[in-house]
This record gives structure tokens, C-alpha cells and sequence, in this order.
């Protein structure tokens, strides 16, 4: 953009419903982007693994900048009828042919290809919905399935570094990288989950401040449990989580029990092992 990206992120959007609620949930701020990536960048506040830094700074530009933009673009596409604005918007979702990897259509793709929801062409089955709706017609109805399926892919985008912090765990690898990127993609779709009880469970799973205490599978079965309930997420929308589903028993985790204690979130569960390691 010739604004330059800070500029495009301190837009204020004011009387947007979205934005508006973003701003709401973000303490008050316009600027709730910029606030982010300053304090990612200060190198103490968030984190200072560089890695992890990477990964907030990357995500929160190529995802939720982008997210916000192509939501603003409809938003004014359909209300005030200006079809240029919802051409805008739909070009900002699909991209340009080299630009296609920093999309938010290329991140629906991977998390397609991980939840099995890719169909014919190998477009994930959200974007085919978003695709679909963008080349109807600037109307409300098109809007609302774009902002239903955007939730869905930074649901499961969501879910999957939940997964992937368990995995770490269990497994004794570095789990921050995989914290941050849960984090920033969490706040894609924050304060549409705000309203549910587990809210704050998601919140502390990817806390960056704190460490991650995990039987495998429960940080997945918790944030799963909670956004698809949040969000009215159906399984086939939501897909089946390479991997996740044959190891974690969802069953067997209780999505009340998160104790915080000191810089350690511990999950209890309703089975034995889970027990024993209150």
C-alpha cells in the first residue's frame, strides 16, 4: 500500500461493526495492531526467543493486518454499494499470482490440507465458500459467509498450534515459536470468542509469559472444545486435524479445569494420568 503498513493498520475504521469491536476488545485502542508489534518488538514484553518474535511479527502483518483490510473493504463494499471496494477487498483475499504464499487465501489452503477439507483444485473448502461469495455479488448476506469462513480458517489455524505446543511438550522440543504463532493467530478471531467461558483458557494456552504443562492432546481438546463452541463451528467445516484425532481422547478433558499457577498452566482431566499430575 503507498499508506505503508502501519498506516493501513491505524486506520480508524470508526462505525465499522468489526472493527469496532476489535477495538473494544483491544482495551480501547485504534491502534491495537501497531501496539502489538511494538511490544513484539521491544524484545522483553511478549517474548525474547527471536524466533517467537518472528513468528508474532510475521503472522500478525500477513494475517491479521490483512484480515482486517479485506473485512473493512467488504464492509464498505456492500453497505454504501460501492463495488470497487468490494473488488478491492476480494483482491487483497486471493492476491496476485507471486503474492499468493503471504494471502490469507494461501494460509485457508495449508490449514485445509491439514483438516482434510480440500476439494477439487486443491482450494480448502472455506475458500471455495469466501471465493464463491466474492464473485457473487457486494451484498450483506455474501459478507457474512466471508466473515463465517475466515473464523473457520483461523479456527483451525488456531486449534493446530494448540496441538502443536502439546506435541512439543510431550515431546521435549521448544515449544515457544509454536506459542506465538497460536497467539497471533488467536488474536484473529479474539473477540468473536470473548463471549464464551473459555475465553480466558485459550487466553493463558498461548500466554507467551508463561510455560506450557501438557498430557498430550489437552491444550488441542481445550481450544477446540472452546472456539468451535464460540464460533458455531461445525465438524465438517472445521475438518478432521492431521494426526490430533487419533492421539488426543477430547473426551476425557474437561474444558473447566485450568489451573494457573506461577509461569505454568496445568490441565486436570478427568482420567487417572490426568489426576496424578495435579
Amino acid at each position: 500500500t503507498e499508506l505503508g503498513l502501519r498506516a493501513l493498520a491505524d486506520t480508524d475504521h470508526t462505525g465499522e461493526p468489526v472493527w469496532d469491536a476489535f477495538k473494544a476488545h483491544f482495551e480501547g485502542s485504534t491502534t491495537w495492531i501497531s501496539d502489538f508489534v511494538d511490544k513484539i518488538c521491544d524484545g522483553t514484553t511478549l517474548s525474547s526467543h527471536p524466533g517467537a518474535r518472528a513468528e508474532l511479527l510475521e503472522k500478525t502483518v500477513m494475517d491479521a493486518l490483512q484480515v482486517q483490510a479485506i473485512i473493512s473493504d467488504l464492509y464498505q463494499g456492500y453497505s454504501n454499494d460501492k463495488q470497487d471496494k468490494w473488488d478491492q477487498g476480494a483482491a487483497k483475499f486471493h492476491g496476485a499470482g507471486d503474492s499468493y504464499d503471504s494471502t490469507v487465501f494461501a494460509r485457508g489452503d495449508k490449514r485445509g490440507a491439514n483438516y482434510n477439507t480440500l476439494q477439487s483444485g486443491n482450494v480448502a473448502k472455506a475458500n471455495k465458500n469466501i471465493a464463491t461469495a466474492l464473485a457473487d455479488n457486494n451484498t450483506e448476506a455474501n459478507y457474512n459467509t466471508v466473515l463465517k469462513n475466515i473464523n473457520i480458517i483461523y479456527a483451525q489455524a488456531t486449534i493446530r498450534y494448540a496441538w502443536l505446543i502439546d506435541r512439543d511438550v510431550v515431546e521435549g522440543t521448544d515449544y515457544r515459536e509454536h506459542q506465538a504463532e497460536g497467539l497471533a493467530f488467536f488474536r484473529v478471531i479474539a473477540p468473536w470468542v470473548k463471549s464464551s467461558s473459555g475465553y480466558d483458557t485459550v487466553s493463558q494456552i498461548f500466554d507467551t509469559n508463561k510455560r506450557p504443562f501438557s498430557v498430550i492432546g489437552h491444550s488441542y481438546c481445550l481450544v477446540e472444545q472452546i472456539i468451535t463452541d464460540a464460533l458455531s463451528i461445525s465438524n465438517a467445516d472445521l475438518g478432521n486435524l492431521e494426526d490430533a484425532t487419533s492421539l488426543a481422547s477430547c473426551s476425557n478433558v474437561a474444558t473447566s479445569k485450568v489451573i494457573s499457577e506461577g509461569d505454568t498452566t496445568l490441565f486436570t482431566a478427568t482420567t487417572d494420568i490426568g489426576a496424578s499430575l495435579e
